[in-house]
């Protein structure tokens, strides 16, 4: 009877090992597979999602800064095809600024090498040439 006990063992532990441990195998390996897809498809879905948001900001950001620049742009245009004498030009130098208020100061170099500011503020001694800077260079 021992004997028949001893081989019913046998067979169950071989059956577990048989049936169960793949079983097992199976279901970790789909665990797996399952939270790499869902981090995948989370990771994807928060990029999707920033992008969008990013868009969004950029579109509205240079919307912002396109409002600021038009008025810079006429202005300028008007002082090019004016091309005014010195005293007529800080006058108009100093009102522009007065119509916006995020704007300090304006101001314009020749290409002579005048510079007029519309406050009357004068370039460094050492660094008085006006169409050195970057400013003037990017006009």
């Amino acid at each position: 009877m021992s004997e028949h006990l001893g081989r019913k063992r046998r067979l169950r532990q071989r059956i577990l090992w048989v049936y169960s441990l793949p079983t097992l195998l199976a279901s970790i390996l789909c665990f797996i597979a399952f939270v790499m897809y869902l981090r995948s498809f989370l990771l994807e879905s928060a990029y999707t999602e920033s992008r969008k948001t990013l868009v969004q900001l950029t579109e509205s950001f240079e919307k912002s800064i396109n409002s600021y620049v038009a008025p810079f742009k006429d202005f300028q245009k008007k002082i090019q095809v004016r091309q005014p004498k010195n005293s007529s030009i800080r006058w108009e130098l100093l009102s522009f600024p007065s119509r916006k208020a995020i704007i300090v100061d304006t101001y314009y170099g020749s290409s002579d090498g005048a510079y007029i500011s519309g406050k009357g503020l004068k370039l460094d001694p050492g660094h008085a040439e006006p169409r050195t800077k970057a400013w003037y260079l990017e006009a």
